[in-house]
């Protein structure tokens, strides 16, 4: 099975898994990780690398970030040659419909790299403008 490991700044990570197993129950072999201010970044690094590590259980693990080219995904990045030995793909932006895709894809038994799609496809498409949609659905 896929691993999930979400790493965000601030209580985000919490809150967007909390959502997920919200509407889809208890997970297994998701993780969030919550970086703070004056929290050592270094010790972030390694706590990502520590958490692929008892995540990946031969499946990859899908890394989950709020923002390109800041501290989470930078850490990523950064610790990459401390992470080769493991299969692991990290998206950024994370929000809760690509999330979700992630969780239902592995669920299903895709691979990585399907599961990695079909989550980036499902977050671009969770982004609506609702009275837009509501108004085009009325004709």
């Amino acid at each position: 099975m896929v691993g999930i490991l979400i790493a965000t700044h601030g209580e985000f990570a919490a809150g967007v898994l909390n959502a997920a197993e919200l509407i889809l129950g208890k997970q297994k072999k998701c993780k969030a990780l919550s970086l703070f201010q004056g929290d050592d970044i270094t010790a972030f690094g390694k706590l990502i690398c520590r958490s692929v590590a008892e995540l990946d259980d031969g499946d990859g693990v899908l890394i989950f970030t709020d923002l390109f080219l800041a501290s989470p995904s930078n850490q990523v990045a950064a610790n990459y040659p401390q992470l080769k030995g493991h299969k692991f793909k990290t998206i950024t932006g994370v929000n809760l419909p690509m999330l979700l895709e992630a969780i239902g894809q592995r669920s299903a038994g895709e691979d990585l790299e399907d599961t990695a799609a079909a989550s980036m496809l499902s977050g671009q498409n969770g982004i609506r403008d609702l009275l837009v949609e509501l108004s085009t659905n009325k004709a």
